[in-house]
């Protein structure tokens, strides 16, 4: 009984906003929307689609993600910046040795930094550990990329733990979520008064030191997952298939959104697929990349509890087999045909 009042909710909230609802030319256009066409639209439409998403390169063998990480040139103790130079030509070296492209081994350094910061945060909530921190930094003036080193955490987490303390000593009574609402306009540089208030200039020094050589604490990219969405729709729109993005879902304030909903009965391969989600990375299978692997295999089922269906997850940059045989019921697919749709630029440093 719940389960359908939501959707009636949505059909209703998908009358206000159908911007975002990819329907095909043979299909009512959108602007005549009611109530009727909004049903027309969360509904599957009873229409069979067939697709053939040709890859274009195979799942890499989790022995290569081994191999890879056990050479040591991917990653070192106190080091989260892009690579440049002779430590990118080293990964680049191993990659042509192993059969795998640069960009698959930067993702895969990438997941694996993410996985030892959040195994190792104690580091800075441990009142012993951190005590040795704040005096190292404030009293000894050792700098962020030295501590970094020192104890393995990314430079920027370290004096962002820094000012949260500092920020709560100035104000205990403050709720949690204003305090770090304020930790992020000083981390960010977006809020001078608060900047001046709790940094000196030799440590505002060390933050803007310090984000140019962190690429975990601290990034600003978030282009590349929307132009990868995007070459998603405009190959579902090229395919004339029927779906709703995930834009329209969160404005009808569905809380599960994959990238699109499939409206058709859309058989990519010889799969059904009902929904599909995008990822501008590489899919690793590797035990270090576990961070990434439990986020994935929940995200998948909580689209499939949602919609009753399994779905497919594409790959920016391949993926590994161990990851695709410990989620059997998912498609997982590469760029295939979205290259096409999309010009891959910068990622020498992902």
């Amino acid at each position: 009984m719940i389960h359908t009042i939501l959707h009636f909710v949505l059909l209703i909230k998908l009358c206000v906003s159908f911007d975002n609802v990819r329907l095909s030319q043979s299909r009512k256009s959108p602007c005549f929307s009611s109530l009727s066409s909004s049903a027309e639209a969360y509904e599957k439409t009873g229409i069979t689609r067939e697709l053939q998403w040709d890859p274009v390169s195979k799942p890499i063998p989790l022995r290569k993600e081994i191999d890879l990480l056990e050479s040591g040139v991917l990653v070192q103790r106190g080091e989260f910046c892009s690579l440049h130079g002779d430590r990118l030509q080293e990964v680049e070296d191993e990659c042509q040795y192993l059969g795998m492209t640069l960009p698959q081994a930067l993702l895969i350094r990438r997941q694996v930094m993410v996985s030892k910061v959040v195994r190792s945060s104690w580091k800075l909530r441990d009142e012993q550990k951190f005590g040795y921190v704040l005096r190292r930094f404030q009293e000894q003036g050792c700098s962020l990329l030295e501590l970094a080193k020192d104890i393995d955490q990314p430079p920027v987490s370290i004096l962002r733990a820094v000012v949260a303390e500092r920020v709560k000593v100035e104000y205990p009574d403050m709720l949690d979520r204003d305090r770090k609402f304020i930790v992020k306009s000083i981390i960010s540089e977006k809020d001078p008064d608060n900047v001046a208030k709790f940094l000196t200039d030799y440590e505002l020094s060390e933050l803007q030191t310090a984000k140019e050589y962190d690429m975990v604490g601290y990034s600003e990219n978030t282009e590349t997952p929307v132009l990868w969405e995007e070459a998603l729709y405009a190959y579902l729109d090229e395919q004339k298939i029927n779906y709703i993005s995930e834009q329209t879902l969160r404005d009808a304030e569905m809380k599960i959104t994959p990238d699109c909903l499939i409206l058709d009965d859309c058989y990519i391969n010889g799969h059904l697929i009902r929904w599909v989600d995008v990822k501008s990375f590489y899919g690793s299978g590797l035990r270090e990349s576990q961070h990434f692997k439990k986020s994935l295999k929940k995200q998948i089922g909580k689209y499939e509890t949602e919609f009753g269906e399994s779905g497919a997850v594409v790959f920016k940059h391949g993926f590994s087999t161990k990851l695709r045989s410990q989620n059997p019921s998912t498609l997982f697919l590469d760029a295939g045909p979205l290259l096409g749709d999309m010009e891959f630029k910068g990622e020498a440093n992902l």
